[in-house]
């Protein structure tokens, strides 16, 4: 039923694939629209199934369109063949343990805690790094045992076993063609900050902003309210309780 459209695993039209995936691409009305003139239909308006359309469609090569953060496991059964993808920077993460027949994957540490065999022990370096850099730095974790699908990276996993490769990273120009003044620099970082903020505000549920005080909120705040038409709702804590709703 189409109530059941957006519902997972997601199974392709022509039963080849199936897809787990955590996350949200913000560009999924685009990369539909190119679909759709390729040729596919969809059952529903979730993201989900453009991500599953769009690896059926363009491979791995799908993978650097998706603007958004995302954990993916797609399956093939005719080659039997998994295939797991995370997002460029990291947002969503994608945790692995080994087991006796092969590998477990989760978005969740605690879904693989689950699992016979997983036990829960801290990792000495996994938690330095946490508390260095906010997070341990990937492909490590907080627990022994468990690693984590590099940020920009994929995986297969098949009878040949697992293979990793990156498929996006950062890149620096050794020597700028032209080098922007001060004032370019600007307009450029709000021109991208506006349209950002543009295509996360995609939802089908009413869209609400946490207010910390700091400069980064107050931006994405303020950039919705100046640039869109989308009806706001904005909250503040005072003494660590949620308080106040703003319009």
């Amino acid at each position: 039923s189409s109530d059941l459209a957006g519902h997972q695993p997601m199974i392709s039209t022509d039963h080849r694939y199936v897809l787990s995936y955590n996350g949200e691409i913000y560009n999924y009305r685009e990369l539909r629209t190119e679909l759709e003139a390729a040729g596919y239909w969809f059952r529903s308006k979730t993201d989900s199934e453009v991500v599953l359309h769009a690896l059926a469609h363009w491979g791995t090569a799908a993978l650097p369109k998706f603007n958004g953060m995302f954990a993916i496991a797609l399956w093939d059964p005719r080659t039997g063949s998994l295939h797991l993808a995370r997002d460029a920077t990291g947002m969503k993460p994608l945790y692995l343990t080994a087991m006796a027949n092969g590998i477990a994957f989760a978005s969740e540490v605690k879904a693989l805690f689950t699992l016979p065999g997983v036990t829960r022990r801290l990792d000495a370096a996994g938690l330095a790094g946490t508390f260095s850099y906010w997070a341990p730095l990937a492909p490590g974790s907080i627990f022994e045992g468990v690693s984590s699908l590099p940020p920009g990276h994929r995986m297969v996993v098949d009878d040949a076993g697992a293979r990793t490769e990156c498929y996006w990273d950062w890149t620096f120009p050794e020597q700028p063609s032209a080098v922007p003044s001060e004032d370019e620099c600007a307009e450029e970082l709000r021109a991208l900050l506006i349209d950002a903020v543009r295509l996360q505000l995609r939802a089908d549920v009413p869209v609400g902003a946490y207010l910390s005080g700091g400069l980064d909120s107050s931006i994405i705040t303020t950039i919705i309210r100046n640039h869109t038409d989308t009806p706001l709702r904005t909250f503040r804590t005072v003494n660590g309780r949620w308080c106040r709703e703003y319009r």
